[in-house]
């Protein structure tokens, strides 16, 4: 036989050896978070995890988190977790998964939804994600892909800081609608909102928009943004390197515009539409201090109180 065949075999055989390291595990909602906890504490590096079809899941102690550290895929098949908070350690794919407080909660608007560490990288393919705080900390060296996601009825979708624009690594909004989100209502301004964010961030929950991203790197495309309330801006970036195409700004409202661009960012928007969106100064966009490039956009009825 020719070398190269042996090569090849060798390969094959690696791939089967890393493919079967993952184990498929099936859950109920009275056994899920034993089993997670389980599965972490196993020998497998991975696990494709089947929630089941339209269950519910519900933390027992809401003061704890769940923390995967190992890769998981888990196919929630339009089940729901009520009141789980996910701390992200690996690489962790949801889909089709309904995140929610219910409005009848204590906890409504007062949770985190995912913390994503260093090491941790999120992926969220359809489902939707309801009435948190914070629905998305995203910690330096953590990174997120969100799929055909509805955020709707949060205080913030996501705060993403990065220690440095140069070492951060992208994340992207792509078909997902993000509607009716609040920013935040400025209680308990050091709770757990704040952790993570960094030193040298206005933690305080008054500063919080429903997206912000600090130091970091974004994309958003084909989504629609509409009817949110923002402090600062709807959409608020600090030293940031971002990507706007192919999506849909209305009816969003803030103190400088549905997007703030400030502290040396770079923007580029294409063939997006700013319509009916007010604020006191910017109307659509406010920029202090950064660079934007528009290409093939449109801007339609924004109000700015104040020139």
């Amino acid at each position: 036989m020719k070398p190269h065949f042996f090569l090849l075999l060798s390969f094959l055989l690696f791939i089967g050896s890393a493919i079967s390291q993952c184990q498929n595990k099936n859950v109920t909602p009275a056994s899920w978070y034993p089993d997670f906890v389980q599965m972490e504490s196993s020998t497998t590096a991975c696990w494709i995890v089947d929630l089941g079809v339209g269950k519910s899941y519900t933390e027992g102690d809401t003061s704890d988190t769940v923390t995967l550290k190992k890769d998981y895929t888990i196919n929630g098949q339009g089940s729901t977790f009520f009141e789980v908070v996910f701390v992200i350690n690996g690489n962790v794919r949801f889909t089709n998964t309904l995140f929610q407080i219910p409005v009848v909660s204590p906890y409504y608007h007062k949770k985190n939804l995912f913390r994503i560490e260093s090491s941790g990288f999120l992926i969220l393919e359809g489902g939707d994600v309801r009435s948190y705080r914070l629905a998305i900390n995203q910690l330096s060296g953590g990174s997120g892909r969100f799929t055909g996601v509805g955020f709707t009825d949060n205080r913030v979708v996501i705060v993403n800081r990065q220690d440095s624009l140069q070492e951060a690594l992208t994340s992207s909004f792509n078909s997902c609608n993000i509607s009716r989100n609040l920013g935040s209502d400025g209680d308990n301004a050091q709770s757990e909102v704040a952790v993570g964010i960094g030193i040298g961030c206005d933690c305080s929950l008054a500063s919080l928009d429903p997206l912000q991203f600090f130091f970091s790197r974004f994309e958003i495309k084909n989504t629609n943004i509409s009817g949110n309330i923002g402090i600062k801006g709807v959409l608020y970036t600090a030293g940031s390197k971002g990507q706007i195409s192919n999506s849909y700004f209305s009816d969003n409202t803030g103190r400088s515009g549905a997007l703030l661009i400030e502290f040396s960012s770079h923007l580029t928007i294409s063939s997006t539409r700013f319509e009916r969106n007010s604020a006191l100064f910017g109307g659509a966009i406010s920029l202090h201090n950064s660079d934007m490039n528009v290409v093939n956009s449109t801007f339609t009825s924004n109000v700015a109180s104040l020139s």
